[in-house]
Order: C-alpha cells, then sequence, then structure tokens
C-alpha cells in the first residue's frame, strides 16, 4: 500500500474512511505496519491485517469510487438537460 491511499470504511460504526501516511516499521519486533488517519483526525498504527478487516481493499474502493463519482456526474447532467433541476 501507498502513502496517500484512500481507505473506505467497512462499518462507519467502528471507525470513517482514513487516509495512509506511512509505513510503520519496527524491526525489533518484527513489526510492520501503517499509520492511517481518520477523517475525523483520529491517527492509528494498523497492520495489512488489521486495515483489510475495517476498510475495503484500496484497489477495489478506488475503482468503486470513481465509478461512483462519474454515475453521480452523469445522473446530475442528465437532470440538468432534461431541465428537472
Amino acid at each position: 500500500m501507498k502513502n496517500g491511499t484512500q481507505l473506505y470504511t467497512r462499518d462507519g460504526r467502528k471507525c470513517g474512511n482514513a487516509i495512509i501516511l506511512r509505513e510503520y516499521n519496527q524491526e525489533k519486533y518484527n513489526y510492520k505496519g501503517y499509520v492511517v488517519k481518520t477523517d475525523f483526525g483520529h491517527v492509528m498504527k494498523l497492520t495489512e491485517t488489521e486495515i483489510k478487516q475495517f476498510f475495503y481493499d484500496p484497489e477495489e474502493s478506488e475503482t468503486y469510487s470513481k465509478e461512483s463519482v462519474l454515475g453521480w456526474m452523469w445522473a446530475k447532467a442528465r437532470l440538468f438537460f432534461e431541465g428537472l433541476i
């Protein structure tokens, strides 16, 4: 996972959407994880397993996000040209 990757939450009651700030390594304990900041401002250190538990797969969610935005823009344009807005 790259820095700046957006993470979309699976359950908004547990935690909000987030972004990966940086990779976090602690060689002494053989620990590799990521520093993540939520849209509410909380900072967490999570492993890749925990990220997959709390958030949708970043590669899939990025595709979904782009499709959603394009679909919303198309629907808005259609309403405009039909004179409904």
